[in-house]
């Protein structure tokens, strides 16, 4: 929702207020993995698979989730626009 490039996710997690509970642990990259956190030794998070594990998320040998059947694709738009939220678009929209 917040873009599709990691670097606009990143921004969007780092810019809320931190008294939010936003599900952090639900941002995975495009391949179905954990990537590694900014400052880290270079390895996924165990915590983050934990926490998605404990969520009932399924990780396959390659530690990848199956977006088909862990992903969402959002809320539905005009749910979005009832409750006031703009509709993101790359073009500006």
């Amino acid at each position: 929702m917040a873009g599709s490039t990691p670097r606009i996710v990143g921004y969007a997690m780092a810019a809320a207020p931190a008294a939010e509970k936003i599900p952090w642990q639900r941002v995975i990259n495009s391949q179905g993995r954990i990537s590694a956190r900014a400052g880290g030794d270079g390895a996924p998070d165990a915590r983050q698979r934990l926490l998605l594990e404990a969520e009932g998320v399924v990780f396959d040998a390659a530690g990848r989730v199956d977006f088909g059947k862990f992903g969402w694709d959002g809320p539905n738009p005009e749910w979005m626009r009832k409750n006031g939220y703009r509709i993101w678009s790359p073009v500006g929209g």
